[in-house]
């Protein structure tokens, strides 16, 4: 991802539609989409934009789930494509009556968003420099009835401060897309909580956990 596109947002009608004009126009509005076809992207509420112009490498293809950064032309929804990020898609795995185990590095949540059956981070972690050892992320989850924890994992070969000068090291963002569609059962409700090993102010890695949403979520 290059320099437009900093955090993510749930909908981008949602923060952009008081700030149209009479033509319905609108620049420099973020959305989390999935590619339906070579011209079409659709988001999360079903809002279809046509891509008029693509000034990207167009390096995605069909089924892709995207953030975008991208100008509205009319009331069409006809955009101009500016940038993208693919998302990484991550089905989390059941650990119920296990204890969680959340790898040996800390990731940093710049933002955070529930859509499309998502839970969406855009995810910052360490990486030594000039090192192409890989970084695994990924989310497991338990279901006790009234809670869905959730917890996101990180084995980055312990390259982060807690370990490492930081002199040597630099950060990457990546955008995450965790589905929790399917993860309870159709019409049942839960409070959703999200651990992961953090950096504090003593550059130590430790746990913590945060709750997602003041209210329960109904699948």
């Amino acid at each position: 991802m290059r320099k437009y596109i900093l955090i993510l947002v749930a909908c981008a009608l949602a923060a952009t539609s008081c700030n149209l004009d009479d033509q319905f126009s609108a620049t420099n509005v973020t959305d989390l989409v999935t590619v339906y076809s070579n011209t079409m992207l659709i988001n999360d509420y079903n809002t279809s934009y046509t891509i008029t112009t693509d000034e990207t490498d167009h390096l995605w293809q069909k089924g892709d789930r995207l953030m975008i950064l991208f100008d509205i032309h009319n009331r069409d929804y006809e955009i101009t494509l500016k940038d993208y990020a693919k998302c990484v898609i991550c089905v989390p795995e059941n650990i119920s009556g296990e204890e969680p185990v959340l790898g040996t590095d800390p990731v940093l949540i710049d933002a955070c968003t529930i859509s499309g059956g998502y839970v969406n981070c855009e995810i910052t972690y360490y990486f030594k420099k000039g090192s192409n050892a890989a970084h695994l992320i990924d989310m497991v989850y338990m279901d006790d009835g009234t809670n869905l924890h959730l917890y996101i994992s990180h084995n980055g070969n312990e390259e982060n401060p807690s370990k490492m000068n930081k002199n040597d090291l630099d950060t990457v963002t990546v955008p995450y897309s965790f589905q929790i569609a399917g993860l309870v059962p159709s019409g049942e409700s839960r409070r959703l909580s999200l651990t992961m090993n953090i950096l504090n102010e003593n550059n130590e890695v430790e746990s913590k956990t945060y709750s997602l949403l003041s209210e329960p979520v109904r699948f």
